[in-house]
């Protein structure tokens, strides 16, 4: 007996909200049989874990043969549906319909129609720079000239076809060996680790890099080539010329405003990366202007049928104002018009999980820097045990180091000493961040035990980090907990 399949179940717990409402109307416009699959889809939806036995009792299907039978039907229109939302947002896939359209239209013979239309898709292709799809769709003329009009008519106009076709691969083929170069040794980084990336023959002169990066055509390479060199220099422990290249990336994007709500999850990366620059300068107002700056992009992308690029911008900008809320004077602590972002959380996946769950923290840290410990520790709580599956370890990790600082403070030192030994064993896992966390553990068992514990702290705090090099959530998760132990120094 085939053992049951879950790959649906697990397609449908990948969904957000809206995807679910869409498919949900999207299966309710059957005109047959669609009651059978809406339950099905709903039981799927409600299941935690996948019980086929459970599964055949919930829906009216008599046999497994029928159910598996239904479950590739729906995960088919799932498919479907899934295309369809996401459609509106991606310029791919409207191109692409602009293309398949025209050639259903010049087959049933209305050849001025599409041409037309495949003339549109081709000049779609080039504002885009959708390299691959505008050499199809000219391909795709190419063709159909010959088959149609005088050769006193189409010779001229198949010619600059080919050679425009000649000219964009030309430029296509440079612009992927840069690139090759960039990629290379970007994954050679990464495979390796940072401190045998360091041993690597690798030209560090900036002017050669920059040379190969200002040589590229297409916009998006560009982008790609010097965010791939900011992350390089950055592993290797060229700071400044890394801060350079990442200044690039937004320069570019200010040359060419255009590109700001079409590439917004990349532009909005780099004003977050920029925020953080300016967080550990201390630079308060340069980092209110990046705030700024994410707005204006989330309020361009308010009619934008990308719903998931506009949740991430959101996130990024709940963000940075919670990170200038922790870092800023005593007036910003107490703002008024501070809440906790979305208490019950909804479920999430990947970058947004994330991001939510770094909003979490700091809402804790705010709530803890009000000496709100109470309200803290129940939100902490909380978001450890009601929180929707899925949670990152490293997350759990970062929560459960809060958790101790606030039993600290609120004088819990049983169960301070009894968490900090759970969390010792957890760390065994992630050697990774083991010396991180540790020390943490370490600074509040002693704490607990002194007598000159605002010494010890200060001490503490004075003397940095003298550990591995720190990661860049690492490192803002410490900026976090020293921020919340320097406020119990009187």
């Amino acid at each position: 007996m085939k053992s049951p399949n879950p790959d649906l179940w697990t397609l449908l717990q990948t969904l957000d909200q809206a995807e679910k409402r869409y498919c949900n109307l999207y299966l309710a416009g059957f005109t047959s049989k669609k009651e059978k699959y809406l339950r099905l889809f709903s039981a799927l939806l409600k299941m935690e874990v996948y019980d086929e036995r459970a599964l055949l009792k919930k829906t009216d299907f008599k046999s497994r043969a029928q159910l598996a039978n239904a479950k590739h039907f729906l995960q088919d229109q799932i498919h479907k549906a899934l295309l369809a939302y996401h459609k509106a947002g991606n310029i791919i896939y409207q191109t692409r319909d602009m293309i398949s359209l025209s050639e259903i239209l010049m087959k049933k013979g209305l050849t001025g129609q599409g041409m037309a239309l495949l003339d549109s898709a081709i000049e779609n292709a080039r504002e885009y720079e959708l390299i691959e799809v505008m050499l199809d769709a000219s391909r795709i003329k190419l063709v159909r000239l010959v088959n149609i009009g005088a050769p006193s008519v189409v010779l001229p106009q198949s010619a600059e076809i080919i050679r425009n076709q000649k000219e964009i691969l030309e430029d296509l083929q440079k612009d992927l060996g840069l690139l090759e170069d960039f990629f290379l040794l970007y994954q050679t980084v990464r495979s390796q680790g940072l401190k045998q990336a360091r041993d690597l023959d690798f030209d560090r002169q900036e002017s050669f890099w920059l040379e190969k990066l200002e040589g590229m055509g297409p916009f998006r390479d560009k982008i790609m080539a010097s965010t791939l060199s900011y992350w390089i220099f950055n592993a290797f422990g060229e700071k400044e010329i890394a801060r350079r290249f990442f200044l690039r990336s937004l320069q570019l994007f200010e040359e060419h405003p255009r590109w700001k709500v079409r590439l917004n999850s990349i532009y909005s990366s780099g004003l977050y990366n920029m925020a953080i620059f300016h967080l550990n300068a201390r630079d308060f107002g340069a980092m209110e202007k990046v705030i700024s700056g994410l707005k204006i992009l989330l309020q361009e992308l308010s009619s934008h049928p990308d719903k998931t690029s506009r949740r991430l911008v959101q996130l990024r900008t709940e963000n940075l104002e919670r990170l200038l809320i922790c870092f800023g004077d005593e007036s910003r602590i107490n703002s008024p018009g501070w809440k906790i972002f979305e208490k019950n959380l909804p479920q999430a996946r990947d970058l947004e999980l994330e991001f939510l769950l770094t909003i979490r923290s700091l809402d804790i840290a705010i709530l803890f820097l009000r000496r709100e410990y109470a309200a803290a520790r129940k939100l902490t709580h909380d978001t450890l045990n009601k929180y929707p599956a899925g949670l990152p370890e490293n997350g759990k990790l970062r929560l459960r180091t809060l958790s101790l600082i606030i039993f600290y403070v609120q004088g819990d030192i049983d169960l301070l000493d009894l968490e900090g030994q759970n969390l010792q064993k957890k760390l065994s896992r992630f050697p990774a961040e083991k010396p991180f966390f540790a020390q943490y553990i370490r600074l509040l068992k002693n704490l607990s035990s002194s007598h000159r514990f605002q010494d010890s702290l200060k001490q503490f705090l004075d003397r940095g980090w003298s550990g591995p090099e720190l990661t860049s959530y690492q490192q803002a998760s410490k900026m976090v907990f020293d921020r919340m132990l320097r406020s119990l120094i009187s």
